[in-house]
């Protein structure tokens, strides 16, 4: 779940680089056909992008996007500069939730991306009974089937079938049926749907509903557009335009006569000074904005696997407890890009040969699940959470510098003090008023890393070693 609202804010992120110039640059022009294929290269982009990760782009050495990786870790978002999380379980002795704000974040994006599903699945299912319901007759016409409907319906299109009421077809069924095989012959049906796909994994952001806006709008001037170069009169189109501007409505995944621009299409219809060719040259914004996105999604390569990690709790083996907190990597162990001109005493984030513990990964997080333990007090007062610590391995390999970058908080009152001492008159265990039991978390896994043997140092380009800076994470939970 972390993983696709991951994806959905990084797919948004495109869409904002892309469509925001688009607006400004491109959006009153007349070339339809055109701005259309940018409109929907955008959509596939969005998707497309967030997938894609080329380390040498990456901006990680830059200080703000360090800056804002830590407050991403703070929150509990996984990023690529985490190692592989620990896990630690117990039984619970209290009730409290151990979720993280993402994680919660995570639950209610897929809440509303099945919701989504469910509507654009219901709005297909009643387009198709639409299609075929209340026919008064039923033709072919160059592949196109042609449904006449009795009742009061707006004149629409499907893939490869039209609806039209007995009414508008007696009355101006050349130009309607025209307009709606304007909108077939471009397939933009198939435009329709992708959009509904983006729509589903942006379905929190605003700007994707905007763009579907400009798409429909760029649909109806090529429908329009296709109409008057077949010899229809442009004055009595725009006057049946207006005509049918206000009507019943239609289905949302359709392409309808009566859909609601009728300003913007007389509009482009009356432009006598269309965009000139050379205008399509400002689409070509899109190569740096999209290289810009790739520069943000790039991860430095990851190279050992990580398999089998196991952790050791009270004698009893669990296997697969350890889990990778990285969004793009495959559950890939983090080794970053080359930093150059290091200083001597320089801690670094970016560095040509990631320093690594003793062994390898699985024997770091096989040395982790068996060294560490879950504090005593804090399973009697049910604290639990993510512990995400930051430290530094020097150039002879000693751990150092390590600190808390967040963890829970669980600052005792003298009501609880009173209240466990009640009900465990005889325990060896003795809590004060004011103890922060979070810190206790955290202390176990400061001893826990200090206690670490010697790692392989990190190394320049130069080949010799520097300073590095990791963030370990770990997960205290009570069961």
């Amino acid at each position: 779940m972390a993983d696709l609202l991951l994806y959905s804010m990084k797919s948004a992120f495109v869409l904002i680089l892309l469509y925001v110039p688009y607006v400004l640059l491109l959006r009153r022009e007349t070339f339809f056909a055109f701005n259309r294929a940018v409109l929907l290269g955008m959509l596939l982009l969005s998707l497309v992008l967030p997938l894609c990760n080329i380390p040498w782009l990456s901006l990680d050495g830059q200080p703000v996007v360090q800056a804002a990786q830590q407050q991403l870790i703070s929150l509990g978002v996984p990023i690529a500069t985490v190692l592989p999380e620990v896990e630690v379980s117990a039984a619970r002795r209290a009730a409290e939730n151990g979720l993280s704000l993402f994680m919660l974040l995570s639950i209610v994006y897929m809440a509303g991306v099945a919701c989504v599903l469910l509507v654009r699945v219901n709005q297909l299912v009643r387009l198709h009974h639409g299609v075929r319901r209340g026919n008064l007759w039923c033709q072919e016409q160059d592949g196109v089937r042609i449904h006449c409907l009795a009742g009061d319906v707006a004149p629409f299109s499907w893939m490869r079938n039209v609806v039209i009421s007995e009414a508008d077809f007696r009355e101006s069924g050349r130009e309607i049926l025209l307009h709606e095989m304007g909108h077939i012959r471009a397939r933009h049906s198939w435009d329709v749907l992708l959009l509904g796909a983006v729509e589903m994994v942006q379905w929190w952001n605003p700007l994707v509903y905007l763009l579907g806006i400009s798409l429909r709008d760029v649909h109806e001037y090529e429908a329009d557009d296709y109409v008057l170069r077949q010899g229809v009169s442009a004055q009595g189109y725009q006057l049946l335009v207006i005509k049918k501007a206000v009507g019943s409505g239609s289905y949302a995944f359709a392409n309808s006569f009566n859909h609601s621009l009728t300003k913007k299409r007389i509009t482009m219809m009356c432009k006598k000074n269309k965009s000139k060719a050379w205008m399509r040259a400002r689409a070509l914004y899109v190569i740096p904005a999209a290289a810009l996105a790739l520069s943000a999604f790039a991860t430095p390569k990851f190279v050992v696997p990580i398999e089998g990690a196991v952790s050791k709790l009270g004698g009893k083996v669990t296997e697969n407890t350890s889990v990778l907190q990285t969004s793009e990597t495959n559950n890939k162990p983090f080794a970053v890009e080359a930093a150059k001109e290091a200083k001597e005493d320089s801690v670094f984030n970016v560095v040509a040969v990631n320093a690594e513990y003793p062994e390898g990964w699985d024997a770091c997080m096989k040395f982790m699940s068996e060294s560490i333990r879950y504090p005593r007090l804090c399973q009697e007062f049910g604290v639990q959470g993510r512990v995400i610590l930051n430290f530094v391995v020097e150039k002879d390999g000693r751990i150092t510098h390590v600190e808390k970058v967040r963890g829970p908080g669980k600052r005792l009152t003298q009501a609880d003090v009173d209240a466990f001492k009640q009900k465990n008159p005889t325990s060896a265990l003795q809590p004060k008023a004011g103890d922060d039991l979070g810190q206790l978390l955290f202390e176990e896994g400061k001893r826990t890393v200090e206690a670490m043997p010697r790692w392989v140092p990190a190394r320049n380009e130069q080949g010799e070693p520097v300073r590095s800076r990791f963030h370990l994470p770990i997960v205290f939970k009570l069961n």
